[in-house]
């Protein structure tokens, strides 16, 4: 039980409970918990940092108010200077506003305060993997690789940016350990089916995506978002009726997924999106346009600049799964020009199976053939 008067222990409660909304549970009821302990916070310390922190990171995570968040994290830094965890969170919110050199600046701080910070690390180079800066992004990882050679998260950040680039090599040299499974943190999808499937080892991603969604459902997990690449693969191998399979049982449950969290919160519409891009593969047009239009009206680029620009490029795999290289290719095209979270690249274009079904037009062959990454 907390000490009803101890403002920091309330503080950081809220802390805890905002980050369990914005990563595992987005209920009304947790956001609601989130606030309750931040009101006790600022009732019984105003001035006090944490204080400040947590209200910084509930409007951050519980309200998505990035201006708000990051006044309160600049309140909190007032009084706590060269305090890591605020640096930290400055850091990621000026990020989601798209102020990318501060972001930048900020995430090297954290690793100047704490040098073995490998969380920094791999934000770093998320960071110039989204602005293309991708030797400086390997290098980034490969500081973390020096001294923890097995790190899950850096070993699959490396291998989206050797993606980007199209060296398939190296990401092969990464996956040599079979004891090792490099993961992409907040992405449903295995490293090693993506390699399989961009190597286009249908038979062996089939068989890795599969036994993906096996050990999610044996958790409890949701396992939709898994099922999407997956139902593209079957595709791509010919097994049109496994793919279909696939499919509605992923419509059922993201639908199911969707009545779980709040309309507001950190990922609904990347699960509309995502269920938008599943009704594409079942040729379902009209319900697959209209998620991901839904989707892109909850995270527009013009106010989540990391994030909305995700969505647009899930918006043109809708497309492109239903054959619609008329709406899918201006989309592409605007986004090689853009900073987002996991940009894609020409190199992405050629690799990526999910662009098959617009693969011959020229249009798409000359953004896919430019001399860049």
């Amino acid at each position: 039980k907390l000490d009803p008067a101890f403002a920091l222990a309330w503080a950081r409660l809220s802390c805890a409970q905002s980050s369990s909304y914005w990563l595992h549970d987005s209920s009304p009821a947790q956001l609601a918990a989130a606030k309750d302990a931040a009101d006790h916070a600022l009732a019984l310390d105003p001035n006090l940092p944490e204080t400040h922190l947590a209200l910084g990171y509930y409007r951050y995570y519980g309200q998505l108010d990035f201006t708000g968040g990051l006044e309160e994290f600049q309140q909190a830094e007032k009084g706590l200077p060269n305090n890591v965890d605020i640096t930290n969170a400055i850091a990621f919110i000026q990020r989601r506003v798209g102020h990318w050199e501060e972001a930048i600046d900020r995430f090297r701080r954290v690793v100047e305060l704490d040098p073995r910070n490998t969380n920094a690390y791999n934000s770093l180079a998320q960071t110039y993997s989204a602005l293309r800066r991708f030797p400086e992004a390997l290098a980034t990882l490969d500081r973390v690789l020096a001294w923890e050679p097995t790190n899950a998260d850096a070993l699959g950040e490396k291998a989206r940016a050797l993606w980007a680039t199209g060296d398939l090599q190296a990401v092969e040299a990464l996956l040599a350990n079979p004891g090792i499974e490099p993961r992409v943190s907040g992405l449903g999808f295995s490293v090693r089916g993506v390699q399989a499937s961009f190597q286009h080892r249908y038979a062996t991603a089939i068989e890795i995506f599969s036994s993906a969604v096996a050990t999610e459902t044996t958790r409890g997990e949701p396992s939709g978002a898994l099922k999407l690449p997956l139902g593209v693969i079957q595709l791509r191998a010919g097994d049109v009726a496994a793919a279909r399979a696939t499919f509605q049982s992923a419509v059922q449950e993201i639908q199911r997924e969707l009545e779980k969290i709040g309309p507001d919160s950190n990922p609904a519409a990347g699960t509309h999106a995502t269920l938008g891009w599943v009704y594409a593969g079942l040729g379902e047009a009209a319900s697959a346009i209209a998620e991901g239009q839904k989707a892109m009206a909850m995270w527009p680029t013009s106010k989540y600049p990391w994030n909305g620009p995700a969505i647009e490029e899930v918006m043109a795999g809708i497309y492109a799964l239903l054959g619609d290289a008329d709406h899918a290719i201006p989309i592409l095209k605007r986004l090689l020009q853009t900073t987002y979270g996991g940009a894609i690249t020409p190199a992405l274009l050629r690799l990526d199976p999910m662009w098959d079904q617009i693969r011959n037009d020229p249009r798409f062959q000359e953004l896919a053939a430019v001399k860049k990454p």
